[in-house]
């Protein structure tokens, strides 16, 4: 795994030099009215990533749900004029290569995102954009996750978002002076020391961080760690908060006052908060730029959780590379 999450600057320089194929495709799926994601685990939280950049830079509408919500033999979309998204690193998931399916026979263009161009799953769709990461070995997806990222990031850019271009050149060096001060992030792994739960918390436009850098902390250190907006977790779930439950705090690049006045609420139920900030890196100026650079953060603290708390990180119990869901 941590080898994995090095290798991340260099597999998205390669995104960005092939940046070309983006506007192919973002020309071909440009009349699409609707979007429709469909996936499971570290892919769902990327397209939830997805469905916030298509609203804010495009003012496109999507929706996003597993396999099972697209796979309810009474039902027919009626929707003609759309586009499915189906995000596997495998390619191989059986219950998403089936949704798609249903998707295409309705009448919708298809687009294949995974990590394997020649797997059933781009065989069963219109287009395919492939996430050129090379395999990956460890159980948790690191580099998988962020290609996913980068190029959903991409294919908006080109789409109608040219503004965020000049921030994502930056991405692959920022990722890389991130990766060379990991020390950081063991600090933060070893301040939760014997946590069994907390919470990850995040303003709205990084929530899909938070809820894939929870994921990370389950399956790699056990941790259940529940993800929530800022907001939302003043609306109920702040009754689960007990005295030094830790809190994993995203200091939002484009609004630390907000950022603080969340920590001071924290402290004052006596939440222990544990901020994660990017203000050394002057370059990040939004939430946008900072979805990747939190995500490796995220990957860093979950792989040294694990370590410290004795598990191997590679191979979380229960769980296997191409998990293939036991029911139904």
């Amino acid at each position: 795994m941590f080898r994995e999450i090095l290798e991340q600057p260099e597999n998205l320089e390669r995104l960005w030099i092939g940046r070309n194929d983006f506007v192919r495709l973002a020309k071909k799926v440009s009349k699409s009215s609707m979007i429709y994601f469909t996936a499971f685990g570290s892919s769902y939280n990327a397209a939830l990533y997805a469905q916030y950049l298509l609203y804010h830079f495009l003012g496109l509408p999507s929706v996003v749900a597993t396999p099972t919500f697209f796979l309810n033999p009474r039902k027919k979309l009626r929707e003609k004029a759309g586009l499915a998204i189906a995000i596997s690193q495998s390619g191989k998931v059986h219950e998403v290569i089936l949704a798609i399916q249903a998707l295409r026979k309705a009448g919708l263009q298809t687009l294949a995102i995974t990590n394997n161009a020649n797997s059933d799953l781009a065989k069963n769709c219109h287009d395919v954009l492939p996430l050129q990461a090379g395999p990956e070995k460890s159980v948790p997806a690191t580099k998988t996750f962020t290609a996913t990222l980068f190029s959903l990031q991409l294919l908006v850019a080109h789409w109608g978002a040219k503004s965020m271009l000049r921030g994502l050149s930056q991405t692959p060096s920022l990722c890389q002076k991130i990766l060379e001060g990991t020390h950081e992030m063991k600090l933060v792994a070893s301040r939760l020391g014997t946590a069994t739960r907390g919470f990850v918390l995040a303003p709205e436009a990084l929530r899909p961080i938070a809820l894939e850098g929870s994921l990370k902390l389950n399956e790699c250190a056990y941790l259940m760690a529940e993800p929530f907006e800022w907001k939302e977790f003043f609306h109920g779930p702040v009754a689960l908060a007990e005295r030094e439950t830790p809190a994993l705090l995203l200091r939002q690049p484009d609004d630390l006052k907000s950022s603080f006045q969340v920590e001071k609420l924290l402290k004052k139920i006596g939440v222990r908060s544990l901020p994660i900030g990017l203000e050394r890196f002057k370059e990040i100026k939004d939430s946008n730029m900072a979805a990747i650079p939190f995500t490796l953060l995220f990957q860093l603290i979950a792989h040294h959780l694990a370590l410290l708390r004795g598990r191997n990180p590679d191979h979380p119990r229960h769980l296997q590379k191409v998990t293939q869901t036991p029911i139904g």
